[in-house]
């Protein structure tokens, strides 16, 4: 069996502690979705143009590699 997982160390986007990460699972074609998404605002002035980066580091091997792999990224930023 195979897994694949997503982390980022600038996860949460501020302001928005409980979003970040999403999963949808569509059963009848066997498959989950999953993103990481960023957000930005400013309500005052708009977002302001220009280059945002973002860092992602994605997993893939078994269940055990990716959790393994998540927690030393986690633990090491």
């Amino acid at each position: 069996m195979h897994a694949m997982g997503i982390y980022s160390p600038q996860q949460p986007s501020p302001g928005f502690e409980h979003a970040g990460y999403g999963r949808f699972r569509f059963g009848p074609q066997r498959v989950v979705k999953w993103n990481c998404v960023f957000r930005v605002r400013d309500k005052h002035n708009g977002v302001k143009p220009g280059r945002y980066r973002y860092r992602c580091y994605v997993m893939l091997g078994t269940l055990k590699n990716v959790i393994d792999s998540m927690q030393k990224l986690s633990a090491s930023e």
